[in-house]
């Protein structure tokens, strides 16, 4: 909820309930002014579904200050009636209030590094025999820029995005008013001449995500030096409408597929979870299709960075390349980054492997993996040979308190975080099985959303420029917050016996997570 949100309910309150002078000061018709401008502010704010309620309350209080106008002084003595009205109307302001305050308009927390931030939109043309559709990147890079129009998420984006929820059985009205929330990037800003040309990381957004789900994310690796591309994936990206105002409808959508595997979570040894997690790779014939159809869309705009194709993909340092995504963006990314040898590390942001070789093979790369403390690390059986050992470094961190959604902007569209992962992925089973699935991967956590934020982009920074070898203008890096915890692969299961221990910290000495 808006300050003018609160002032307006407060006002119609007043308006009506406190008496018409105080010591000779016209307290209702003050009150009637002020819920006027207070109401003003709010439709300037922009229009959203939640403004309903507050706006029907000012009018019923409008409605009786008019009808309070007609009676004498003498007949406004307090009655039980009458009090029983104001309790009753305090309580309607309150319920009024209830959906902003559940669903309301945030602005995303401040970057801390030492530069400014642009974004700009770049149509990507694929090329060859399996071109796809034209790939829409979103980019953000650092700026000298001091002032200009703050991006939001353009207002069809969003309308698309909220329908194709409703497809899928979500209420998506509820999301309609996201186009309202701002970053501190400069829609179309100059890039920075601070240096000639800046690392870049190409980001994967998870599976029923879009290329602006991550924008606090997005905000802080540029404020610190890098050029973020995230990278959409036509037919798949919820939300995606092309400058010229087309809209990309999404085709059928199997994640449902990933159930077939979670019964890996219930092994004891990792010889058994393998066993009993390759069949259900064998039987994601859809989603392993899935994942190179997007290793394709990313090497199309590794193609385009290399061609110059926009000016600013020239700005770019092609020997400082990355890639990183969350949930299966996390999976295309880490496969991007084995099978394109023009990405130099990557990271993995909660995400299982789909895909192929990496059950098998140990990873090319530098790589990162970010767990949500949800109690499901699928990932200790990927990236690795068969005896547990890596020829690169692997580094496994936990984010404590922080579920699956967690590590996105998703964290910060209601308060109520508890009760939205409940109706999205349903109650645990009473006996515990897997079949319940919604208890063993929880979409949010206790954390806070900034200090989720802080944790992703502090633990990101340091391995990229600590274990990845990247470059970036002066600056410190930004401390790891107390949440970022080292973990131990392969702790769940009794046979990790001659696997190789986690690598050594990013920074200080913490403690280490073990499930």
């Amino acid at each position: 909820m808006t300050w003018a949100n609160a002032v307006m309910l407060a006002a119609s309150l007043a308006m009506v309930l406190l008496p018409w002078r105080l010591g000779g000061f016209p307290v209702r018709w003050v009150a009637a002014l002020v819920l006027g401008v207070s109401g003003a502010v709010s439709l300037l704010e922009g229009w959203r579904w939640q403004l309903w309620p507050i706006f029907a309350f000012a009018a019923l209080a409008l409605a009786a200050f008019v009808i309070s106008l007609r009676r004498s002084d003498a007949a406004k003595t307090l009655t039980p009636w009458r009090a029983a009205a104001a309790g009753l109307l305090v309580l309607l302001a309150v319920l009024a209030a209830l959906p902003s305050i559940a669903f309301p308009i945030f602005d995303y927390p401040a970057p801390t590094g030492p530069l400014r931030v642009g974004v700009k939109d770049v149509l990507v043309q694929p090329q060859g025999k399996q071109a796809s559709a034209p790939i829409l990147v979103r980019a953000w890079y650092p700026t000298e820029a001091k002032r200009g129009v703050r991006f939001s998420r353009p207002e069809p984006e969003v309308a698309l995005h909220a329908r194709q929820i409703s497809d899928v059985g979500m209420p998506g009205f509820l999301f309609r008013h996201l186009h309202l929330r701002r970053s501190h990037a400069f829609l179309n800003a100059p890039v920075s001449d601070v240096r000639a040309n800046y690392p870049a990381l190409l980001f994967d957004h998870g599976g029923e995500g879009n290329i602006a789900g991550s924008v606090d994310l997005f905000d802080e690796l540029a404020s610190h030096g890098f050029i973020v591309l995230s990278v959409s994936h036509p037919g798949i990206s919820l939300g995606l409408v092309y400058p010229d105002g087309r809209e990309v409808p999404v085709g059928e959508r199997r994640y449902e597929e990933i159930w077939d595997i979670l019964e890996g979570a219930r092994a004891t040894t990792r010889k058994h979870a393998i066993a009993k997690i390759r069949p259900g790779l064998q039987r994601t014939r859809v989603l392993n299709q899935l994942a190179w159809s997007r290793v394709r869309d990313v090497q199309q705009v590794l193609d385009a960075v290399e061609s110059g194709a926009d000016p600013l993909f020239r700005r770019v340092d092609r020997d400082q390349i990355g890639a990183l995504g969350h949930s299966f963006g996390g999976a295309t990314a880490a496969l991007a980054c084995h099978v394109d040898q023009r990405i130099r590390a990557c990271a993995n942001l909660d995400g299982f492997q789909f895909g192929g070789p990496l059950l098998e093979e140990p990873i090319r790369a530098p790589l990162l993996v970010v767990y949500g403390d949800h109690g499901t690390a699928f990932s200790d059986l990927f990236y690795r040979r068969a005896d547990g050992t890596a020829d690169v470094p692997v580094d496994f961190y936990l984010v404590r308190g922080a579920g699956h959604a967690d590590l996105t902007d998703s964290a910060y569209w209601t308060p109520l975080k508890k009760v939205l992962n409940d109706a999205i992925m349903g109650e645990p089973a009473a006996d515990g099985e897997i079949a319940s699935r919604a208890a063993e991967i929880a979409l949010f956590g206790p954390i806070r959303p900034e200090r989720a934020t802080a944790a992703v982009s502090a633990v990101v920074l340091h391995f990229f420029v600590k274990k990845g070898g990247f470059q970036l203008p002066a600056g410190e890096l930004p401390r790891l917050p107390s949440e970022v915890i080292p973990y131990v692969p392969g702790a769940q299961w009794s046979d990790r016996k001659g696997t190789s221990p986690s690598p050594a910290p990013l920074a200080g000495d913490q403690p280490r997570a073990r499930r």
